[in-house]
């Protein structure tokens, strides 16, 4: 195969290539040891044409043949080493220690000297091979290392990303757990102060009712009159309380309206300014054109004047209260991190102020009943309850951002009203009510509840007010009162919830009989329980247990006028 000039092929590649440089004879005396092992052989004669052969061949083995070559074969030898594995065999018939010495010196694997030994040869070409063979598969195994190793540390990388994104996760999800824990145990509390409400208003009703009788019964000097007035102002407390109570849980009977924000703010302006002192600046940003929104008009008062109050004890030594308006679109992302909000258009109301603002140990507990930061007796714990529970009655949801030393800010979102027909006038207008003498002394009213305590004090309110009262303890002893007694009743008040029969059924039955039969409901229930009857929608006339006597005349000539 010596002196045949042919590419490599795979099967000659598995045997090695070697490549022979010098002259003819030289390389024709290793032709046998090299036939042996059946070595795919490329010829050179020079040193330019063997460093282009290895350029494109890429062999395994390079022999030299100094004597031939002469010189230049060592500096052939450091070219070829250049960046390649191949190993290099240099042969010469000099005894002379030098040429060895220069051999290794450039780079040469093994020197030759005696070309007559074929055996010696082939041993010597093997050696070259296996070396050769083991460097290459020692740099590849390198590669791989590297490799895997590089894969290794990429891996890594990524798990820490995954670790640290998961452990962000999970404190997103403890956070969220956490929250909706609090959420619970405030609807908990919610649901229990809405519970004892419908009894409890009865009782009011009837202490607050009998107090008013004997104040008016008695006289100035009268021994006991001042008792009288503690009891009286005992119940108007508690009932202020209840009322409270009624709102933290969302319980409270709504009226609600569409309404714009802004005007609601700009009226209580003046009033507030009042309220904070002069040592605290009432800033206002209201957005023009803000949307309406459909709320109870009395408790957005409330839940403002709660805020600012609470603003004005934050800031003992005088500060900055800022409420700001605006239109927003709650999306998906914010709902995410905000439990209990909806997405959608929302108008904002943001109260904040630059007192000494509360750690997060407090804002866990901030919307509890009865939780106050204030000393004994400087607070009733209610204020933001109040607010919590007016905004969850609204249908909207309150976030609360704040820091040691850095403010409070409140941010309060109520949905968008689609009620685009009262866009025109959402301003409240005050309500007149006709004071005619002849529509209450000459009106016959038809009483009906089922408690007798109640039933007795309010037949007296209305009898004192001028008014003809027919009492019934029940639905069916109603509509007989009102059979005999068609001709003389024009109003029916009477009860919503009671045994048998609902007070919105009996209006239902006595007003088909009776068309111009006007209508007043009551309750002591709240508002959830008496969603599903009908007596909250507008311009259904409704009264809250309790109520005195004054309150319940004026809503008298109201409905009758």
């Amino acid at each position: 195969m010596v002196g045949d000039e042919a590419q490599p092929t795979a099967a000659t590649e598995q045997l090695g290539v070697v490549l022979l440089a010098g002259g003819r004879a030289s390389l024709d005396a290793l032709a046998p040891a090299i036939k042996s092992l059946d070595l795919f052989v490329l010829t050179a004669h020079d040193a330019p044409t063997a460093l282009a052969s290895a350029a494109e061949n890429n062999p395994d083995l390079a022999i030299l043949c100094v004597d031939s070559l002469g010189p230049p074969a060592f500096d052939l030898c450091k070219q070829l080493r250049e960046g390649r594995d191949l190993a290099v065999l240099m042969v010469s018939t000099s005894a002379d220690p030098e040429v060895k010495v220069q051999a290794f010196e450039c780079g040469a694997n093994d020197i030759l000297t005696d070309t007559t030994n074929e055996a010696l040869i082939s041993a010597r070409l093997r050696s070259l091979l296996r070396y050769r063979k083991a460097v290459r598969e020692l740099r590849a195994a390198y590669h791989l290392v590297a490799q895997r190793t590089a894969q290794l540390v990429k891996s890594n990388e990524e798990l820490r990303r995954e670790m640290a994104e998961r452990q962000k996760t999970e404190a997103a999800l403890h956070a969220t757990e956490e929250m909706a824990r609090r959420i619970q145990k405030v609807e908990a509390l919610g649901q229990l102060a809405g519970g004892v409400a419908h009894d409890f208003n009865n009782i009011l009703f009837v202490i607050l009712g009998y107090c008013e009788i004997l104040e008016v019964g008695m006289g100035p000097a009268a021994p006991l009159r001042d008792a009288v007035r503690q009891i009286r102002l005992a119940g108007e407390r508690a009932t202020v309380l209840t009322r409270q109570l009624l709102a933290f849980g969302r319980r409270q009977t709504m009226q609600p309206k569409v309404l714009d924000l802004n005007e609601v703010v700009e009226e209580m302006s003046a009033m507030l300014k009042r309220i904070i002192g002069e040592d605290i600046e009432l800033v206002t940003a209201l957005a023009p054109g803000l949307g309406l929104v459909k709320a109870d008009r009395v408790q957005l008062e409330q839940m403002i004047l709660n805020l600012v109050v609470n603003a004005r004890a934050a800031m003992p030594g005088g500060g900055t209260l800022k409420l700001e308006t605006a239109d927003v679109i709650l999306d998906e992302g914010f709902v995410r991190q905000h439990i209990g909000s909806r997405p959608g258009p929302h108008v904002l109301l943001a109260v904040s102020d630059t007192g000494k603002g509360m750690d997060a140990a407090t804002q866990v507990h901030l919307f509890e009943p009865f939780f106050t930061t204030k000393g004994p007796g400087e607070g009733t714990g209610m204020g933001l309850a109040v607010v919590y529970g007016i905004v969850k009655q609204s249908e909207g949801s309150i976030w609360v951002e704040s820091a040691p030393g850095k403010g409070t800010r409140f941010d309060i979102y109520l949905p968008l009203s689609g009620d685009l027909a009262a866009r025109s006038s959402a301003r409240m207008q005050a309500l007149g009510i006709r004071e005619s003498a002849a529509a209450g002394e000459a009106a016959t009213i038809l009483l009906v509840e089922d408690e007798a305590p109640v039933r007795e004090l309010t037949r007296r309110f209305l009898e004192n007010s001028g008014y003809n009262v027919l009492e019934a303890g029940s639905c069916s002893e109603a509509v007989l009162l009102h059979e005999r007694n068609r001709e003389k009743v024009r109003l029916l008040f009477t009860d919503v919830v009671m045994p048998k029969m609902s007070g919105r059924d009996l209006a239902s039955i006595l007003t088909r009989a009776h068309p111009g039969l006007k209508v007043l409901f009551m309750s002591g229930y709240a508002a959830d329980i008496l969603r599903g009857s009908g007596v909250t929608e507008p311009g259904v006339a409704f009264l809250p247990k309790p109520f005195t006597q004054e309150v319940l005349a004026r809503k008298v000539r109201e409905v009758l006028a």
